[in-house]
C-alpha cells in the first residue's frame, strides 16, 4: 500500500504476466504446434488452464491473482466457442485450498481452524488426467454429478470448468462447477444467444470476418 500524501508508485503485476500473459502465450504455441498435427480419431488437441475457486468467490487482498483466475476463465469461455473447429478441447480446473509446500504446517492449522477444508494435491492431478486421456470431456455439465455418466454424455463444442473439491464435498476431490451455461429463460440467456449470432467467430482458415467498422 502506497502513502496517499507521496507520489503513486508502479504496481507489481508479476502475477498477471505469470498468471495471464503466460496462459496466453503457452496458447498461442499450443495452437500453432496443435494445428501442425494430423487431426485425426487416433490423435487430441487438449489444452487445460489452471484455474482457482476464487473465480467463483471474493477473496480480499489478493487483488492480482483474483482477476487474473477469473480473467483465465474468461478467456476458457470465449475460446470454447470456436476451438473446436480446430479439434481443440478447453477446459478449466479450479483447484479450493490445497496442502502445499509452499505454507507453513503452522498457517495451514491456523487456516483449518478458521474453517479452511483442504483438497488433495492428488486429485488435483486425477481431475487434469481424465480430462487429458478423454476425449469426451468438453461439454456442457450436469446438475446431479456422476463422474462417469458426465464424462460419457458430454458434447463436442463447449469447454467448462471442474473444481478441485475437499473429499467430503466430492468423493472423487473434483466436481463440475455447472456455473459456465444459463439454462433458464431470461434476460441474460437471451443475450447469450444474441451475441454468439452477431459475433460470427469461426476458426475456419477460409473463414471472412465481418467489417463492422470503418
Amino acid at each position: 500500500m502506497t502513502d496517499p500524501n507521496g507520489e503513486p508508485t508502479k504496481p507489481d503485476l508479476n502475477i498477471v504476466r505469470v498468471n495471464l500473459d503466460g496462459t496466453f502465450y503457452t496458447w498461442k504455441m499450443a495452437v500453432h504446434y496443435f494445428r501442425q498435427q494430423p487431426d485425426t480419431e487416433d490423435r487430441d488437441r487438449c489444452f487445460i488452464i489452471t484455474g482457482s475457486m476464487v473465480a467463483w468467490i471474493d477473496s480480499p487482498g489478493n487483488w492480482e491473482y483474483t482477476s487474473t483466475k477469473y480473467g483465465l476463465r474468461g478467456f476458457m469461455r470465449t475460446a470454447r466457442r470456436s476451438s473446436w473447429e480446430q479439434g481443440i478441447r478447453i477446459n478449466y480446473v479450479a483447484p479450493c485450498w490445497i496442502k502445499s509446500a509452499i505454507r507453513t504446517a503452522e498457517y495451514e492449522k491456523w487456516l483449518i481452524d478458521r474453517g479452511i477444508e483442504f483438497g488433495e494435491q492428488e486429485d488435483v492431478a486425477n481431475c487434469m488426467m481424465r480430462i487429458a486421456c478423454d476425449r469426451t470431456v468438453n461439454g456442457e455439465p450436469r446438475l446431479e454429478f456422476n463422474v462417469l455418466d458426465v464424462w460419457k454424455l458430454m458434447r463436442h463444442d463447449t469447454g467448462h470448468s471442474l473444481m478441485i473439491t475437499p473429499r467430503s464435498i466430492a468423493k472423487e476431490g473434483f466436481k463440475d462447477v455447472d456455473m459456465e451455461d444459463y439454462k433458464e429463460e431470461g434476460y441474460f440467456k437471451k443475450t447469450q444467444d444474441v451475441q454468439l449470432v452477431i459475433i460470427e467467430d469461426k476458426w475456419r482458415d477460409d473463414y471472412k470476418v465481418r467489417v463492422y467498422k470503418e
